[in-house]
């Protein structure tokens, strides 16, 4: 048992004398390195839960954007609803819930009616 300590002993002192002891420049540019790395890895961290939370609040916009579409679409008359469908660019628009659209037609429709 003796011999084998003494082995691991030798091997030891054998290894450590082929290893650099490092100085205190380089530990601080390795701590430099490693916090750089770290504060890169919170920054990609950051920015993906932005997206993640971009895409929910743009999905909830989408979705209430169609409802307020409905909305207004459902409180026309009939006769008004017919004639917006026969306007050229109804289907394509009417697909997009597009309600700017919807509010000028309305509104060119309208325009004489009430005023």
């Amino acid at each position: 048992m003796w011999v084998e300590n003494s082995q691991m002993v030798m091997t030891l002192s054998a290894l450590s004398s082929h290893m650099k002891i490092p100085n205190q420049r380089s530990i601080r540019n390795i701590y430099q390195k490693s916090y750089r790395r770290m504060i890169s890895d919170i920054k990609v961290k950051i920015q993906s839960e932005r997206i993640k939370r971009y895409v929910v609040k743009e999905d909830e916009l989408k979705s209430s954007l169609k409802k307020v579409y409905n909305i207004i679409w459902g409180q026309c008359s009939d006769q008004l609803q017919a004639t917006v469908k026969f306007l050229d660019d109804y289907n394509t628009k009417e697909e997009e819930k597009d309600i700017v659209w919807l509010l000028t037609q309305l509104q060119r429709e309208t325009a004489g009616i009430d005023s």
